[in-house]
């Protein structure tokens, strides 16, 4: 199949995709003859991608030798007659381009219990045909280079599966991202190759000389300016098991952090409306309204984040919302969309968010997005919504559920009902079963993942959505997901981790909450053991305090700051990724939403506040413990409680022991015997929060924690404190 892309300026989607079935080897002149007309059509060819492959499993000593003669010429012959077709009319038309040619692992490992020495063969003989091509053509300007991707789900992969059961999940488990490929996965790096831009940057880039250098991920998500325009690329493909053509394995795809990598980050979460104005000002506002707050604001702000030692920033819903006054206020906080193809322009513009995920990336830091594929919004209750307000293929009633009041001891209801009926405004719940509604509604979010290097997504009401779409989104997405099921049930929770890579944690939340607020650490205990099994990561869930949904922390513990710092001791330090929520540093103190979504320019940014300092130092803290190791093993082993009391909670995680309290600045006068710490008998142990306390271990790890005027202690032995305590 020979298809011809067309791409104009300020998209990455093409104005029209043409196809044509052609099978090369016995049609080689008509396939000719086809190249030249579209070479002439379009003044010249761009580019070239050429992915063949069949197989057959046989073993080497009865491989026939037809079928051996078959898989070469399909594999190997008929990319290189595509080949050849394509750089006759680059170089007839002086449009010297890009060929990228798809081979395989498989043509540089044997791979594990596959009985296919052809294909093997033939996919060593298309990378060795791509440098071929790459040292002959270069001459003439002409880049040639090959993508080998693992196992991939083609259609030929599922054929394999049908017959070979046992390899779905074997494949998978032995891959590093413990999933197989997707189609789209290679979106990224062959438009790299087509691009007309070429880097050193962990690909092998030939045919280009080195000042031609550009950034590999960024030249993966961005076309080139000195791209011709309109620009034509020839994808041919040659499959004998079914042809499949998407336009998002075209769509460049940002270079994602995986799960473990995001186990090591800590998150600050931030109201775009509330957190910083673009030009400073600090604007009054009703609570309800939009107060000024922009992407734009927050890149300013950077520095203010980063001071406290934070990895990544995760900012609320980006796409348009309903405009105007509800029951309920405005739309400030970006969860009632109207139209998730445009960006809420009141929190600034296209180059605003892309400058704002550039200087995160600039910073080594990370840009998690929440997002909405439950509901809409609408500025009418359930009875009277105006659907034609939204974009196609949304503009009508079917894209969405019937309107029903949520019953939430039943799943269905909690799936297919609205979260709001009445009053205005309803939320309108997305008809997920849809094939074509929800796919659109999933292309939209690839589409803000790719045109805004998004790192990462909080999933907003994940537990409305049904499993099965659920995974759809992960597995469109290609990013970390962390999905919101509200509820304190650990069973039911980690049901959504499998589906999604990670959950926040609620089950946690809730005894947390009781136990820093003077209640018993029992409960918090039994939650950690149950958790360490009950979730298939326990590190990849994401923890809190507070955030815009539930009560900040400082409503709870009142004129008590030292329950604060606590409960953020302990969150930075047990199994799970930390979030801290906008607003705790300054020991904000609205309680249910909406007055927990205070402006953060009342506090003038504030850097010597007691808790801004303390977050600063507990992350040199944890680069501390992650470095006695390193931070993969680190940050993917399980927190463990050593002991409790009435008073004290006692968690070693790695080299660390940490000791919190929940007496708050009433302190106690009584201190707490740690055993079990796994600290050498002997030891000297200090306290990397004071750098003063000392303790000697004693025989089976055990040793006493002073006490500190209801104050946390981190334990860690001193030869392993590095500068932190010099």
């Amino acid at each position: 199949m020979a298809t011809m892309a067309t791409k104009t300026t300020g998209r990455y989607y093409f104005d029209s995709l043409n196809s044509v079935q052609v099978e090369i080897s016995r049609n080689g002149s008509v396939f000719f003859t086809l190249i030249t007309s579209i070479a002439d059509t379009h003044s010249g060819l761009h580019g070239l991608i050429a992915a063949a492959g069949i197989q057959h499993e046989v073993p080497a000593l009865t491989y026939p030798s037809d079928t051996c003669n078959c898989v070469l010429a399909v594999n190997i012959t008929d990319v290189l007659s595509s080949a050849q077709a394509v750089a006759r009319a680059m170089l007839q038309h002086v449009t010297p381009g890009s060929i990228a040619l798809i081979t395989s692992m498989s043509g540089t490992i044997a791979n594990r219990g596959l009985l296919c020495a052809a294909y093997n063969s033939s996919k060593a003989g298309v990378q060795q045909l791509g440098r071929s091509l790459a040292a002959e053509w270069g001459q003439e300007g002409i880049r040639a280079n090959t993508i080998s991707p693992g196992y991939v789900m083609t259609q030929m992969v599922e054929e394999l599966f049908e017959e070979f059961l046992e390899r779905r999940e074997g494949w998978a488990r032995q891959n590093m991202l413990g999933r197989l490929g997707k189609p789209g996965d290679l979106g990224g790096a062959g438009v790299l190759l087509m691009a007309g831009c070429t880097c050193k940057c962990g690909l092998k880039i030939r045919g280009r000389p080195d000042d031609d250098c550009v950034d590999l991920f960024g030249a993966a998500r961005e076309w080139p300016s000195t791209s011709l325009n309109p620009m034509s690329l020839i994808i041919q493909i040659t499959q004998a098991t079914g042809l499949l053509l998407t336009a998002s394995s075209f769509l460049p795809i940002a270079a994602a952090k995986t799960t473990a990598e995001w186990r090591e980050l800590s998150i600050y979460q931030v109201l775009t409306d509330r957190f910083a104005t673009t030009d400073g000002t600090s604007p009054t506002c009703g609570i309800t309204e939009y107060c000024g707050g922009t992407w734009k604001g927050i890149e300013n702000k950077l520095d203010y984040i980063q001071g406290m030692g934070f990895d990544a920033v995760w900012i609320s819903p980006v796409v348009h919302n309903i405009d105007g006054e509800t029951p309920a206020g405005h739309a400030y906080h970006g969860y009632w969309a109207d139209n998730p193809y445009t960006l809420n322009d009141h929190f600034g513009t296209t180059d605003d968010l892309k400058s704002l995920s550039d200087a995160l990336h600039g910073r080594g830091m990370s840009l998690m997005v929440d997002i909405v594929v439950n509901h809409f919004g609408s500025i009418q209750d359930s009875s009277s919504v105006d659907y034609s307000a939204y974009p196609s293929p949304f503009n009508d009633a079917s894209a969405f559920h019937s309107p029903c009041a949520i019953d939430y001891k039943d799943q269905a209801s909690i799936e297919n009902c609205w979260v709001v009926t009445t009053p205005a405004p309803a939320l309108p719940d997305v008809n997920t079963e849809d094939a074509a509604i929800y796919g659109a509604l999933l292309d939209s979010v690839v589409d803000l993942v790719s045109n805004y290097s998004i790192d990462g997504i909080r999933l907003d009401t994940a537990k409305h959505v049904p499993l099965e779409a659920l995974t759809q989104f992960q597995e469109a997405v290609g990013v970390f997901v962390t999905g919101e099921a509200l509820d304190g049930d650990s069973a039911y929770v980690s049901g959504y981790q499998g589906p999604l890579d990670s959950a926040i944690n609620y089950p946690l939340w809730y005894p947390l909450i009781k136990a820093f607020m003077g209640g018993s650490f029992d409960e918090l205990s039994a939650m950690i053991s149950t958790e360490a099994t009950a979730f298939s990561d326990v590190n990849a869930l994401t923890n809190f305090l507070d955030n815009h949904d539930q009560p900040r922390i400082a409503s709870v513990a009142g004129d008590d700051e030292v329950r604060d710092k606590n409960a953020v001791t302990f969150l930075m330090f047990t199994s799970g990724i930390p979030m801290v929520y906008y607003g705790f540093e300054q020991r904000f103190s609205g309680a249910a939403d909406p007055d927990n979504r205070e402006t953060l320019w009342t506090s003038g940014y504030d850097t010597t506040t007691a808790l801004y300092q303390h977050i600063a130092k507990l992350h040199e803290i944890r680069g501390v413990a992650s470095n006695v190791t390193d931070k993969a093993t680190y940050f993917s082993s399980n927190v463990a409680v050593l002991g409790t009391s009435s008073a004290y909670m006692a968690i070693k995680r790695g080299p660390i022991v940490a000791v919190v309290s929940n007496v708050g600045a009433a302190g106690t006068s009584d201190g707490f015997d740690v055993t079990g710490s796994k600290f050498a008998s002997g030891d000297s142990v200090v306290d990397l929060l004071d750098c003063a306390t000392t303790a000697t271990v004693g025989d089976s790890g055990a040793f006493t924690s002073p006490s500190n005027n209801g104050e946390a202690r981190i334990w860690i032995q001193a030869e392993n404190k590095g500068s932190l305590c010099a």
